[in-house]
């Protein structure tokens, strides 16, 4: 071959939203360890994603998350938001994706709330 294509690994942003997220420690009482940030961020460097970058953005304004997913816009490839699964008020979220007229790939994974994953065998 005299001439191949090539394209640069992708430079992806993964933005975990929510006021209740903690990065380190045991979780205060109403507060939950980030989980999915240390694994999608796993996943996409099996798939030789090697610039990823994490950031924990608040639920609320909703003016600093939009802030956020822009900023994130401007400098990368690929952005992945993930959190506000709840539908009430406090979650930003999905009035944030609306705004800056975002597509919306995934909006919910159906799970039963409040079993284990992983139940023990009996």
């Amino acid at each position: 071959m005299d001439t191949v294509t090539v394209r640069a690994h992708p430079r992806v942003r993964l933005l975990i939203t929510g006021d209740e997220i903690v990065t380190h420690g045991t979780p205060p009482h109403g507060k939950v360890r980030d989980a999915i940030g240390p694994a999608l961020t796993g996943l996409l460097a099996t798939w030789g994603v090697a610039d990823v970058r994490l950031r924990h953005v608040p639920d609320q304004p909703v003016e600093a998350l939009v802030d956020a997913i822009g900023e994130t816009l401007a400098d990368t490839d690929v952005t992945i938001v993930c959190g506000s699964t709840s539908v009430g008020p406090a979650d930003g979220l999905r009035r944030a994706l609306r705004t800056i007229d975002a597509a919306v790939h995934v909006d919910g994974v159906a799970c039963r709330p409040g079993a284990p994953a992983n139940p023990r065998p009996s």
